[in-house]
């Protein structure tokens, strides 16, 4: 069966092993990318995405394709887009189309009752989409399949959920040609790996926190052994060079044993820089060692907020300031690159909040701030602090921007303050005293600066002799990137208004 992987933005590591558990199972994927150039996480443009537009060059190259099944992986930000798309292919093919991700297994009866949706897959998606295209393959009943709802005889049948995968070494290794084959550079640039799913927290505002819920009961948290981890990784190398990797775990470093086996093995068969994400709360100075010893050059810190009562009480995440200062002076005397991550527009959060935030990091230095306007996501407990007419607008996509975007607690209150935070970083703590003191952060942009910033700070790092090891694509990458699809929307915008395909 010939089955299309739909998707926006950048690599996801959840439709490659979808990929390789149909291929190794004989079926043939292929992958369409909507790149958003100017509606992305790099640029904001609406003139220019409305010129430079993929949407009818990446429905265009799907007809063409003629596959049997469109999937598409949807996250809430771009659940509108997903819609839009599919309702558009539903006009033009009759491959049958099915929805799997984090908002259809939140929202999975909303989700079906879309007339262009013909299945919802809820939760863990690799043998329910297996068995799904095995038996649309086959021409044989579909309607009791795990995990999956679909519609039958004018009804919604709802399958139960099959159980976790528990050894996760028996999934194939996620197939990195559907993304190679699309763009090379997606992974000879970074390679994206996870060693672990789940997450011991279950912080409010995360996905996570729902699907620790609906798995209640089993072992949401799994991890894959160090050998299964490292033999993907040397395969990948000879095949793809790559020059760094990111492991995208929730928490990479909470078995200190199986952190110290893995990066042993990893500094001695692969020795390439890697990024991780950490918890304060499971950092030590022997962690620390570990890290930079084995090549660890990046570490994105989960902070979300320096209120700790705001943080335990709002947030469900126990981690201590201590802590967080702790980890700070620790990663700075290291070649490890420390990103914290801060949460804007949490629920109690007012001005002198933000304020502190600023003064925090302007005595506590890092190398990078991450900004985030706070996002609600459909069944999370944070959906909690809202009124029943938001939650309503949220779960059908209405007031969901893309996550680069404002979120859904932006203000230009809250934009000012946000670049004085990125701003705290380079001021001397008297002239950030006098800023407050006298309110010039009031007269900042109320539009976050935060690409200017990271392009500034990433410069300054390389003059200062410390090397940039941000996780995503670097500023030439970005430039080839852009290259790359401009190139492509020239060419195929000519080449399907040649053949008339009727989407053009």
């Amino acid at each position: 069966m010939r089955i299309a992987f739909v998707y926006p933005f950048f690599e996801s590591l959840g439709i490659e092993y979808l990929s390789a558990c149909l291929k190794t199972n004989g079926h043939s994927t292929k992958l369409f990318l909507d790149p958003m150039l100017f509606d992305g996480i790099v640029a904001s443009n609406r003139p220019l995405d409305k010129l430079i537009n993929f949407k009818k060059i990446l429905i265009a190259e799907i007809l063409e394709w003629k596959p049997d099944l469109i999937c598409f992986s949807v996250v809430s930000d771009c659940y509108v887009w997903a819609c839009e798309t599919a309702n558009r292919l539903r006009q033009e093919s009759s491959a049958k189309i099915v929805f799997g991700g984090p908002h259809p297994t939140a929202l999975p009866e909303r989700v079906i009752d879309n007339d262009f949706v013909d299945f919802v897959i809820v939760g863990e998606g690799e043998y329910a989409l297996l068995d799904l295209a095995t038996y649309l393959e086959r021409k044989e009943d579909y309607f009791n399949i795990m995990n999956v709802w679909c519609k039958h005889n004018g009804t919604v049948v709802k399958n139960q959920l099959r159980p976790l995968v528990t050894n996760l070494d028996t999934l194939a290794f996620p197939d990195k040609d559907l993304y190679s084959d699309y763009y090379k550079q997606f992974v000879k640039e970074i390679y994206l790996i996870m060693g672990s799913r789940g997450c011991p927290h279950a912080c409010s505002y995360c996905y996570n926190d729902y699907m620790k819920r609906l798995y209640q009961g089993q072992n949401f948290l799994r991890r894959r052994s160090v050998d299964n981890i490292i033999e993907e990784l040397i395969s990948a190398k000879v095949k793809y060079n790559y020059k760094r990797v990111d492991f995208r775990d929730d928490l990479f470093i909470f078995d200190k044993e199986w952190l110290r086996e893995l990066c042993t093995k990893f500094k001695k068969h692969i020795n390439v820089p890697f990024n991780i994400n950490a918890h304060p709360d499971y950092i030590d100075a022997s962690v620390i060692e570990i890290l930079e010893d084995a090549g660890c050059r990046g570490m994105v810190l989960g902070v979300q907020t320096i209120s700790e009562e705001l943080r335990i009480k709002k947030l469900n995440r126990r981690c201590s300031n201590e802590n967080i200062v702790k980890t700070i002076n620790l990663a700075s005397k290291t070649k490890i690159v420390l990103f914290v991550d801060i949460i804007i527009g949490l629920p109690g959060q007012d001005k002198e909040e933000l304020i502190k935030i600023a003064q925090f990091f302007n005595r506590h230095k890092v190398d990078f701030i991450k900004l985030f306007w706070l996002r609600y996501y459909p069944k999370t407990k944070m959906m909690d602090y809202l009124d029943a007419k938001t939650k309503e607008e949220i779960e059908r996509g209405d007031c969901v921007a893309y996550f680069h975007r404002f979120g859904n607690s932006f203000s230009k209150e809250r934009g000012k303050l946000a670049n004085f935070i990125l701003l705290s970083q380079a001021l001397p703590s008297q002239v950030l005293d006098f800023f407050i003191d006298k309110k010039i952060y009031t007269y900042l942009l109320t539009t976050t600066f935060s690409t200017f910033y990271f392009i500034i700070r990433s410069f300054s790092k390389r003059v200062l002799g410390r090397k940039f090891a941000y996780r995503n694509f670097g500023i030439m990458a970005f430039i080839k990137f852009y290259s790359y699809f401009m190139s492509k929307w020239i060419r195929s915008t000519w080449r399907y208004r040649r053949v008339k395909l009727p989407i053009m």
